[in-house]
This record gives C-alpha cells, structure tokens and sequence, in this order.
C-alpha cells in the first residue's frame, strides 16, 4: 500500500474510533449487507499497515428487469452470512476468538438487509 493509499485508509475509520497504535496488531471481520451484495471481510492491522486477509463475498441476483426486494434480498443473505463468515475465517486461517473486532454496516441501505448483518456481528460477538 503506498504512503497515499495508507493515509487514505486511516482517514475512513468508523466514526470516531482513534487510530490504533502503529506498534499494535490488530484483526478485524466486517460484514456488508446493505443491498443485493453480502460480504464478510477479515483486515489485518500491523506496523501501521492494512492487509485485507479474506473477502469472500455473493450477490443476489434476480431475472433482468426485475429488480431486487428488500425481503428477498434479506433472505438470500440469511441464507449465506453464516458460510460466508466461516469461508473467511478458513482463508484468513483464523478462530473467531482471535479477532480484536467485529464491524458491520449499519446503513445506509435496505433495512432488511442491514439487520442481517448486525445479527450476525451480534451472534459473532457472543462466539468470539
């Protein structure tokens, strides 16, 4: 990552959270559900670095000209957080209780879809 890009990617953390510490390690899984694609990703922090580890990630896909529902679309994400979340560890070669933090979006987007991803950041609170 260049100096520029690094910059960059310390200037887009959430909210009001401070940068960690350059001397610190730090695993992170994010979970993105907010329109018709769902994603887990797995970033690591170290050195003052960012390395995405994993990023498996499906898309609903509906017949041309269709469109996507809010409701169908959550469903196709329930239906695959779960194994995206375990698809990510596997490649990140990582336990769920080695992650420092579990994000995911909170908006905007579907509502729906949104709650999908913050039930499964909940449950992975609780497994970790």
């Amino acid at each position: 990552m260049s100096k520029t890009e690094n910059m960059m990617a310390k200037s887009f953390l959430v909210d009001n959270l401070p940068l960690p510490d350059e001397n610190r390690s730090i695993l992170a899984m994010g979970i993105e559900s907010s329109a018709n694609k769902v994603g887990v990703g797995i970033v690591k922090y170290e050195s003052g670095e960012y390395t995405i580890v994993s990023n498996p990630r499906l898309t609903f896909i509906t017949p041309p000209g269709e469109g996507f529902r809010p409701s169908e679309t959550a469903v196709h994400h329930e239906r695959h957080v779960s194994g995206l979340i375990e698809k990510a560890l596997e490649e990140a070669g990582l336990q769920a209780q080695d992650l420092d933090c579990i994000c995911y979006t909170r908006g905007p987007g579907m509502g729906a879809c949104l709650e999908v991803g913050c039930n499964a950041a909940k449950k992975m609170v609780v497994r970790a």
